[in-house]
């Protein structure tokens, strides 16, 4: 689809603003898990991974208007229309595929919190959303954009990845800002958090992680379904198991 230079813009304002918004359900996700809310905490990390990637997607000019939840789907078109290697592991895309297939926003569906979710998160959600940014040049014209796609793709996850910033970003923007409502919000993000922060975290030591089931009552009354249907969508026609994290 070819777009004017007014219409590249306009798709990257609201990339931005999208990138913004799953900064913010990022920040939440983090904080309620540390409230020890399980069901709260994969919801917004859902909604937090899918703005993520179809700001990825919007900020390539590829349309994002087909897709509701489902993150697994869009990832793989961003793979397939992009050069994008995002340089996911096992773990972190099970980890996404879970969050998906709990995808309810009334919390019908049994919920799984493994150990290590919050750890995979910081990763999955930091691979990601170093690609919400205006990428979409030339690689080969000598400008800020191509040099930016070397720093990408050099940059792993696994060593100093506090250093890399996205110009703007709003997550670069309150771990530096001196207001308090910024300073209680930077503590969220970076408390025991490898991969953002102002230090490098070599270790994190008394680190507090949870294993969380979640069971709504309707599995276990059957015969009861049939009436819940009628007053609440979404409820599952057959009992749905959660999935643990493997890896």
């Amino acid at each position: 689809m070819s777009l004017t230079s007014s219409e590249q813009q306009t798709l990257n304002r609201y990339a931005s603003y999208l990138r913004d918004i799953a900064d913010k359900d990022y920040i939440s996700a983090r904080h309620v898990y540390s409230l020890g809310l399980m069901e709260n905490f994969l919801w917004l990390s859902l909604q937090a991974v899918e703005k993520y990637l179809k700001a990825v997607l919007l900020f390539n000019h590829i349309p994002a208007n087909s897709f509701s939840h489902e993150t697994t789907a869009i990832y793989k078109k961003i793979v397939c229309k992009t050069d994008i290697d995002f340089d996911l592991d096992e773990g972190e895309k099970k980890l996404m595929d879970r969050l998906e297939e709990g995808a309810d926003r009334y919390y019908l569906q049994e919920k799984f919190v493994d150990f290590y979710d919050l750890l995979i998160l910081d990763r999955l959600i930091w691979k990601i959303r170093r690609y919400c940014q205006n990428l979409n040049l030339d690689a080969k014209r000598k400008s800020i954009h191509s040099k930016t796609v070397e720093n990408i793709q050099r940059t792993q996850a696994h060593i100093n990845p506090q250093k890399f910033h996205i110009q703007g970003g709003y997550l670069e923007q309150i771990l530096r800002s001196p207001l308090d409502e910024h300073k209680r919000q930077a503590h969220a993000l970076s408390y025991k958090n490898p991969q953002y922060g102002i230090r490098r975290k070599k270790k994190l030591k008394n680190y507090r992680n949870f294993l969380s089931v979640s069971i709504p009552p309707h599995p276990n009354e059957p015969e009861k379904l049939e009436l819940l249907r009628k007053y609440i969508r979404g409820i599952p026609k057959k009992k749905t198991a959660a999935k643990r994290q493997d890896g």
